[in-house]
């Protein structure tokens, strides 16, 4: 049944327009390109987008992803197609890498986002800070997930610097080796409810799903001797857990675009509470008189460095909002000439016959 699959009335609702023409609910459980292995009540089956899906398609955002639920036209013996994507409760979305001006939706319909890091050398507290912002704007909880107790570098230093950071957000310190932890990781799965993992390559992501699994399901390398992390997933998919809850693995992030600041008023209320206090409200917090946020840095109220991490975001959503205004207008005036140019065909002569 689906419902094992986090089918719920909410998305039930959704359906019934699908449900009319025939269609068959199916929740997305592996995307590769075009090529999706969905599951359906009946089981798993492979699908791709159907004609007509494509041609309408808006943006990259709008295409099925790991974690959507579909609605599914069955076809025996040969690829059943897609034909829509119901709405998403929650998305975790990036700027794309590629194309600075579109986004790209790494998973949908989770409750918890689990932002892996290794208790190690290349622990990075601004690091955990960034994937919190994106996690905030999922409209899911995030959840750090801290690896590696076992070895000797853990320390409770490190976890103290990681909890400063991850205000509003559960922290737990957790061993594939050991077991630590992972009873606690497994209470935000209760219900059928789903999780995705995100984190840079080489932090134990990977390692820790099959320990979760009870099988050694997917690949896993070793880190090199200075704990820099190597690609092992390379694609994202949902896995079903034997004890119920369901885990989306995604490949190592190493840099993750902010695409919008909504939802991170947790993260930053302390900087923005500041600012409100400052004696001139276009204050840049450097060398201006009655700086409430120099103040509170300079009294160790405040770290320095999570107001870098928060003008950084700034600078980011600016850079990304003129990026977006300069491609509007490059798209408006491609636009423009190809209205032009069939207008100018359908009079009998083409663009090119044109004397300037």
């Amino acid at each position: 049944m689906l419902g094992t699959f986090g089918w719920n009335d909410g998305f039930a609702s959704s359906f019934r327009i699908y449900a009319e023409q025939g269609f068959v609910p199916a929740r997305v459980v592996v995307e590769e390109k075009d090529a999706f292995v969905v599951r359906t009540a009946d089981g798993e089956g492979h699908a791709r987008l159907a004609g007509r899906f494509r041609q309408r398609r808006l943006g990259e955002d709008s295409l099925p992803t790991v974690g959507d639920f579909v609605a599914l036209d069955v076809r025996e013996g040969d690829w059943s197609l897609v034909q829509g994507v119901l709405p998403r409760e929650t998305a975790f979305i990036r700027s794309d890498p590629s194309r600075a001006t579109m986004t790209q939706v790494l998973a949908a319909n989770f409750h918890t986002v689990w932002i892996f890091a290794s208790l190690t050398a290349e622990l990075s507290a601004r690091r955990v800070e960034h994937f919190l912002t994106v996690a905030w704007n999922s409209g899911a909880q995030p959840v750090v997930v801290l690896t590696k107790a076992d070895l000797d570098a853990a320390s409770a230093d490190r976890v103290a610097e990681i909890e400063s950071v991850a205000v509003g957000c559960p922290t737990h310190v957790t061993s594939s080796v050991t077991g630590e932890g992972v009873d606690e990781l497994r209470e935000h799965l209760d219900g059928n409810r789903t999780a995705v993992i995100v984190g840079s390559s080489g932090v134990g992501k990977s390692t820790l799903v099959n320990y979760l699994l009870q099988e050694e399901r997917i690949a896993t390398q070793p880190t090199r001797a200075d704990d820099v992390g190597r690609h092992t997933t390379t694609h994202r998919e949902l896995v079903l857990l034997p004890e119920g809850g369901m885990i989306i693995d995604t490949p190592g992030l190493r840099e993750i675009g902010i695409w919008s600041i909504d939802g991170t008023d947790t993260l930053y209320e302390d900087v923005t509470n500041l600012a409100s206090e400052c004696k001139f409200s276009n204050c840049k917090h450097r060398t201006e008189p009655g700086c409430a946020i120099k103040a509170a840095i300079e009294a160790g109220d405040l770290d320095a460095n999570h107001l870098k991490v928060y003008e950084k975001m700034l600078r980011e959503m600016a850079f990304l909002a003129r990026r977006q205004k300069d491609r509007g207008g490059i798209e408006w005036r491609r636009g423009n000439k190809r209205l032009s140019d069939r207008a100018q065909t359908r009079k009998g002569y083409k663009p090119e016959d044109i004397e300037l």
